[in-house]
């Protein structure tokens, strides 16, 4: 199984994207990782990621833009690769960019690997956004409205 060269997705919608960003007064911008490979070397998709992103953090700190990626759970989208914030912050450490942060998504990450507090606190300093919506106890998805999380990052790093 082989992994395509890292990036050429993101480098070829970048010529749309980044001028929409500007347009629209984004600061930030929201990046998946796409399919899980079946068969894929481990740790391949892992470090196809981190070349990924270097190359995008190059692109994105000209356009004076950040990215953040989105783990999602694999309940919601089974075929998912990037799962879990904990990887996700291994690789956006491993690219070493401010270019580059996590989306700490609570409804995500409490529906596949739960302990989230822990995490957050460990990894602050790599957070770039945060999202906290419709994760309730019982493990329903009710009303799953996004609340502006600006104010909730700050408060951490404060």
């Amino acid at each position: 199984m082989r992994i395509h060269r890292a990036g050429t997705h993101f480098f070829l919608v970048s010529r749309i994207l980044i001028p929409a960003a500007k347009r629209l007064q984004c600061r930030q911008i929201i990046l998946l990782s796409g399919k899980r490979v079946e068969g894929a070397p481990p740790g391949s998709q892992h470090a196809a990621s981190i070349e990924a992103l270097k190359r995008a953090a190059d692109v994105l700190s000209s356009a004076g833009l950040v990215a953040v990626i989105e783990p999602i759970d694999r309940i919601e989208n089974p075929t998912i690769y990037l799962d879990g914030v904990t990887e996700a912050f291994e690789i956006a450490a491993a690219v070493n960019s401010p270019s580059v942060r996590v989306l700490y998504d609570v409804y995500h990450e409490q529906r596949e690997f739960g302990n989230l507090i822990e995490k957050f606190e460990k990894n602050i300093e790599q957070v770039g956004l945060g999202s906290y919506c419709g994760c309730f106890p019982d493990g329903t998805n009710r009303e799953r409205v996004r609340s502006t999380t600006s104010i909730f990052i700050a408060s951490w790093r404060s």
